[in-house]
């Protein structure tokens, strides 16, 4: 649930409100709120389309991101912020913001480095301006948490996590009194951010403040809204604090359209409508949401109500992506696709530390054979040395799921492939022996 906390805020604009900050000949900025060292906004009144506002710190304060909060009607289109060292950023609506809001903000604007200016191009913007200037000091560089892979031999076990107590040394603290909530559903999200900082330290510091920093500055919730946040280098950092009365999976976040009751919401620090994940913090979304779905019995392709017992509620996988809450593009055009993939092996990893087959076991001293393609969604073929394999030498073919459980196996006759429609969503294995009692093995994934 996301907090507003009007009181302060009126409190805080009134201390503020009308200190003028005169950073241009025509005493057109003001700054409207501030808490030194954290954050400055000041205000743009009336703003005027296709130009270009400079000296906005007028070099006094250092920034490390930016926000825009505009009015509602009001038009993102070619607006740009842009730092004194050349980098230039194209302003577009925040993912994350909650559509009954009467105003709206930009993404998150990190640029690279600690930067002392700043100028806005206006372009189709109307209306009054908020643009906040936070500092988050930034931090040494942390050691990567040993990420020991999900195995039948460790179980389901967390992953290393870095805790808030060690991120947000030298932040504010988050408010008291966390709300814990009983997770049936894990959201994945992205946070729309820079894919330059691959360690995540920083981003997510900017995004903390950004986060619980009050209106018109921030968003002026709780804590940070997600529970946990994953860096391009595979880091998993915790998000909300439990403070001692819950652990961080079960704290309410606000993340999820304003319906964040019994969710748990995991966010990939960078932008990717266009760029890829990376492979680790692929495996690391993975871990995390198996040993949570494993903790909760939660099995990824299963549906329930969302919220629970309400009229207006719909049915979502247990596992699902921001979009499927609410009309937003996070998490992301290239991301959201690798969901069905991503539920397919947390549904094999939960099967495994319920004791179920490693593929590791079924190849030990044994020779391995291709299945193309994989993952499969109607037919596979099964390959040795690049060639297709006769059928016919071989006196048994078997397929199985990790469980052990058997599957008939369709095929036309020796070379052309075999169906796989039949079978539901998961990881299943090949194994086909000849009559010297020699076993090939293959694995697949079937979409």
């Amino acid at each position: 649930m996301k907090k507003k906390y009007s009181i302060s805020l009126t409190i805080g604009l009134c201390l503020f409100l009308g200190v003028e900050n005169l950073l241009s000949a025509q005493k057109i900025h003001t700054t409207v709120a501030q808490n030194l060292p954290y954050y400055r906004t000041i205000l743009i009144k009336n703003i005027e389309k296709n130009k270009v506002y400079d000296q906005l710190t007028n070099q006094d304060f250092a920034f490390t991101s930016v926000s825009v909060r505009v009015e509602q009607n009001a038009d993102f289109t070619d607006a740009r912020l842009n730092c004194f060292d050349e980098q230039t950023f194209a302003l577009k609506t925040d993912d994350h913001q909650d559509d009954q809001e009467s105003t709206k903000t930009s993404q998150l604007v990190m640029p690279i480095g600690v930067q002392q200016n700043a100028s806005l191009y206006s372009a189709n913007l109307t209306g009054n301006v908020y643009i906040t200037f936070f500092y988050a000091k930034p931090m040494a560089e942390l050691p990567i948490p040993n990420q020991n892979p999900i195995s039948i031999q460790t179980g389901c076990t967390k992953p290393a996590v870095v805790p808030q107590s060690v991120w947000r040394n030298g932040l504010p603290a988050p408010w008291p009194n966390p709300v814990a909530t009983h997770v049936f559903h894990c959201v994945v999200h992205h946070a729309a951010s820079t894919n330059s900082d691959s360690i995540g330290l920083n981003t997510i510091r900017n995004i903390y403040l950004f986060h619980t920093t009050l209106p018109p500055a921030g968003n002026g919730w709780a804590d940070v809204g997600y529970n946990f946040l994953i860096a391009p280098n595979g880091t998993i950092f915790e998000g909300r604090d439990g403070q001692g009365s819950t652990s961080t999976d079960s704290v309410r976040g606000a993340h999820f359209c304003g319906k964040n009751a019994n969710t748990m919401g995991v966010c990939m620090m960078g932008d990717y409508m266009t760029t890829k994940p990376t492979n680790a913090s692929l495996n690391a979304l993975e871990k995390i949401l198996t040993w949570k779905m494993f903790k909760e019995n939660l099995w990824a392709n299963d549906s329930s109500q969302h919220p629970i017992g309400s009229q207006a509620g719909y049915w979502l996988k247990r596992l699902v992506g921001h979009r499927d809450g609410c009309s937003t593009d996070c998490p992301g055009d290239s991301l959201y696709p690798m969901l069905p993939l991503l539920r397919a092996k947390i549904t094999t990893n939960m099967y495994l530390c319920n004791g179920g087959i490693g593929f590791e076991e079924l190849t030990k001293n044994r020779k391995t054979l291709t299945i193309y393609p994989n993952p499969a969604q109607t037919t596979i073929e099964l390959l040795l040395n690049n060639r297709a394999i006769d059928l016919d030498s071989y006196r048994k073919i078997e397929l199985i799921d990790v469980l052990g459980k058997a599957f008939f196996l369709e095929r036309m006759n020796n070379y052309q492939p075999i169906n796989v429609t039949h079978l539901g969503k998961g990881v299943y294995f090949i194994k086909l022996i000849n009559q010297k009692d020699e076993m090939l093995v293959g694995k697949f994934i079937k979409q």
